[in-house]
């Protein structure tokens, strides 16, 4: 929890440092598409077998989920200070406990609520929302919190049938195939070799750390 809390910090960071020199859309695709040729060359090492998946519709719900989290997270980065878009996506877990209980009949008792009680009260206070130095544009962040949290939740019911490898496979396809077409509109010939190298490969500790979500 905290090595992936750690990596998710330094993934934003160096994203908010690409999104200022190059097209958010052609970011997201990058990332999907290397991470997807990375998962396919383990994939082809270990056995195409255990991808093979029935629900397919689920896979591509999610990886549209994502897709759509990060265009509304990095475009909300732009305008916004790293900490409070950091501080936002702690509500991702405060968000999925409460639908846990909805859909999961998970049990959320008082030691649990009053923890995420003060999870809420310790972003509050970092937003500080209806201050002067609140900022609106926070609230795309907010949205993607939104977005994500439902992803984690097919993560979740996902991970009863499929394994980790299937799960990475997937999302990343789809999440390459539908920010494309995007990506491919705005495309933006820049140079960010070393800003590319660094976030590409702290997504390779976030994918050594997907285990928390699966």
């Amino acid at each position: 929890m905290i090595f992936h809390g750690i990596t998710l910090t330094l993934m934003f960071a160096l994203g908010k440092t690409l999104s200022q020199k190059m097209d958010v859309m052609q970011m997201i695709f990058t990332y999907h598409l290397i991470a997807l040729l990375i998962t396919l060359f383990y994939t082809f090492i270990t056995g195409f077998e255990k991808i093979k998946t029935s629900r397919i519709k689920i896979h591509f719900l999610r990886g549209s989920l994502n897709v759509c989290g990060y265009i509304t997270y990095f475009y909300g980065l732009k305008f916004t200070t790293l900490d409070s878009a950091t501080s936002i996506t702690y509500l991702i877990p405060i968000f999925l406990s409460y639908l846990g209980t909805i859909f999961f009949n998970e049990k959320l008792n008082r030691k649990r609520f009053v923890t995420l009680i003060l999870g809420l009260a310790g972003v509050l206070v970092i937003l500080k929302p209806g201050a002067p130095t609140f900022e609106i544009t926070s609230l795309w962040v907010f949205v993607s919190v939104i977005l994500w949290s439902a992803s984690d939740l097919l993560t979740k019911n996902l991970g009863r049938t499929e394994n980790a490898l299937s799960q990475v496979f997937y999302n990343t396809l789809f999440g390459s195939l539908l920010s494309a077409p995007f990506a491919a509109y705005g495309w933006q010939n820049v140079i960010v070799i070393d800003d590319f190298f660094y976030y590409h490969l702290n997504k390779l500790t976030l994918f050594s750390s997907n285990h928390k979500y699966i």
